[in-house]
This record gives structure tokens, C-alpha cells and sequence, in this order.
């Protein structure tokens, strides 16, 4: 495919990582607030 074909399916692209970011990045801190929990109560 040219440049030219691919450019309608660029905003799909761009949604999707944002779809994708949003999703991971609130879970990457819950998964971080989670460990720092868990290695908190070891140090007790």
C-alpha cells in the first residue's frame, strides 16, 4: 500500500494506542501502589 492508502487508517492506529494507554497506564499504578503495599507490610 502507498502512503496515501494508509493515511484514512491513521486515526484508527492513533485510537487505539490511546484506547490502549488509557487501559494500562491506571493499572500499571494500581499494579505499583499494590507492590509498594505488599513490600510495606513485609518491612512491618
Amino acid at each position: 500500500m502507498t502512503r496515501f492508502v494508509d493515511r484514512p487508517f491513521d486515526w484508527v492506529a492513533a485510537l487505539a494506542l490511546a484506547s490502549g494507554a488509557a487501559v494500562i497506564v491506571p493499572s500499571m499504578i494500581v499494579l505499583a501502589l499494590t507492590v509498594l503495599t505488599v513490600a510495606y507490610s513485609f518491612v512491618q
